[in-house]
């Protein structure tokens, strides 16, 4: 994994994966993810860029770029954690590999993020992370389901007759997390 500071971002480099970190407002970061794309510089759902200027810190072993209250952590084999301006983790990805975290089974040989080959030149994007334990989440829009806490359960993030899906939750651990995934099409 190779780190790059650009135009007060961290760029991360592995593979054909770029992935980014910036600030995008008080106390929140903006998380991309592209294989074998150019980084574009669309907002799509979100207002304009942030005029918050992160510190970026970049060593041998990780990069870290804080923005107010929040922290984010990038290790040398793309394992993203958060954490907040006490040092608190947030939110860590499932990530197993040979070289993943320490103390977990290193066989499974499981990426945060995998992304798929679709028809078209596009992906199909998965996403793992890491429940911490005693944590709660609420939000995501409106399911017919019986659940308040929806920690461990998988929900289809489209629109329905019966189902409105708003793609943020809030957790018990102290912060809130947005899935802004825009879906367009390349127009030739």
């Amino acid at each position: 994994m190779q780190f790059y500071i650009m135009n007060d971002m961290l760029m991360s480099k592995s593979g054909n994966e770029t992935l980014t970190v910036e600030a995008f407002g008080k106390n929140s970061l903006r998380i991309r993810s592209y294989i074998d794309e150019k980084i574009d510089g669309n907002c799509f759902a979100l207002t304009g860029k942030s005029d918050f200027k992160p510190e970026i810190t970049v060593t041998e072993s990780s990069a870290t770029v804080k923005n107010g209250k929040i922290i984010c952590n990038i290790a040398k084999n793309g394992a993203v954690t958060f954490y907040n301006d006490s040092g608190k983790c947030l939110l860590t990805e499932y990530y197993r590999s040979p070289v993943g975290k320490t103390g977990h089974s290193h066989g499974l040989r499981v990426k945060a993020r995998e992304f798929k080959p679709l028809p078209g030149n596009d992906f199909k994007i998965t996403m793992r992370f890491e429940a911490a334990e005693g944590e709660r989440i609420y939000g995501c829009g409106q399911y017919q389901q019986p659940f308040l806490n929806l920690k461990g359960c998988k929900l289809e993030l489209a629109q329905r007759n019966s189902q409105i899906t708003v793609p943020f939750y809030i957790s018990n651990q102290g912060y809130g997390f947005l899935w802004n995934n825009p879906v367009f099409e390349k127009l030739s």
